[in-house]
């Protein structure tokens, strides 16, 4: 985990350059007894739901530095009265851009209890995969969900230096 966060927090500074869901958690404490397969499967999501939320922090944190508001998350009102001037319609942004930057500090909250759960979970299988540290089929498993996260990281990290990059032009 240590390795690949390291390797995420290298990341960060490329991907957010200036020039360039919950459902399926499970309460970490509820599992029981599992299968090798069934283990594999729940490990496999959670490390890739890690790395999404990880990333999602991120993301929201950079875009929190720079007072740039993701184009999805932005508020896009504007009163329709017949004789705004323009200092009130700039106020108007200006006011409506606040409020999506203090909503967007709201998700990040949300984003990092997600990002804990998530964390919990892996460290409940990492637990129950004890029962199986000497097998060989479990262990060559692991090491494929991790060759398979290494991917997993790359598009991430493509991805949110896109969108960055799109909403850096779009402010």
């Amino acid at each position: 985990m240590e390795d690949r966060e390291a390797k995420w927090r290298l990341a960060v500074e490329h991907t957010f350059d200036e020039g360039t869901e919950m459902s399926g958690i499970e309460n970490p404490s509820g599992t029981g007894n599992r299968t090798p397969d069934h283990l594999i499967r729940e490990l496999e999501k959670a490390r890739k739901m890690e790395v999404k939320q990880w990333w999602e922090i991120t993301s929201l944190r950079k875009y929190l530095e720079c007072k740039r508001v993701h184009r999805g998350l932005r508020i896009m009102l504007l009163a329709t009265y017949k004789d705004m001037n323009e200092n009130v319609v700039n106020a108007w942004c200006q006011n409506t851009e606040e409020c999506s930057i203090k909503l967007m500090r709201t998700l990040n909250k949300y984003e990092k209890h997600k990002m804990e759960l998530w964390v919990a979970k892996i460290e409940m299988v990492m637990k129950q995969f004890e029962r199986f540290k000497d097998d060989e089929d479990v262990k060559d498993q692991v090491i494929k969900i991790e060759k398979s996260l290494q991917k997993d990281d790359e598009e991430i990290i493509e991805w949110k230096a896109k969108k960055f990059m799109r909403d850096r032009l779009d402010f």
